[in-house]
């Protein structure tokens, strides 16, 4: 009964520090943990960690469990975590919006196309990866949602 949501505010240190676990884990796991990038083949991909790919089928698997407290202990995490891979986008964003605007004024201001040819491909390739980042953490949150939040509706005890 730690994460009650009857509790009193005064009582719940507990809840606070859970709920911040998660949102830091991604947060802290962004780097290196939270993506797997291939680059065979001339290819590249980017995906979600197997890591992370296995937490979130766990969360999934405990929001749908019988005891009321499960599921709303698996909901609360999967709420969290969808916040932190929503604050892991936010980078992603601003990186691929940047090489955009570059690209463009690289563009407008292009006098010498020899010059530009390395910064143009350094740029396309930021922004290809960024955009690659975003699908795969919009795949995740996807994951969650459906995963977690389209059953809570099932959360009344018979």
């Amino acid at each position: 009964h730690l994460l009650d949501p009857k509790k009193p505010k005064s009582q719940s240190g507990f809840r606070h520090n859970f709920e911040a676990f998660w949102r830091l884990l991604v947060k802290e796991c962004e780097g290196d943990l939270l993506y797997e990038e291939d680059n065979s083949g001339g290819h590249y991909s980017v995906e979600l960690s197997q890591l992370f790919d296995k937490l979130f089928n766990y969360v999934i698997a405990i929001g749908g469990k019988a005891p009321r407290s499960a599921r709303f202990a698996g909901t609360i995490t999967g709420l969290e975590l969808v916040c932190g891979l929503l604050d892991a986008v936010a980078p992603q964003v601003d990186a691929r919006s940047t090489a955009e605007r570059q690209l463009a004024a690289l563009d407008k201001g292009a006098k010498s196309k020899s010059s530009t040819k390395a910064m143009r491909t350094q740029l396309e390739k930021t922004q290809d990866v960024a955009h690659k980042k975003i699908q795969a953490l919009q795949e995740g949150m996807n994951k969650l949602f459906k995963g977690v939040f389209t059953h809570r509706y099932r959360d009344v005890d018979a």
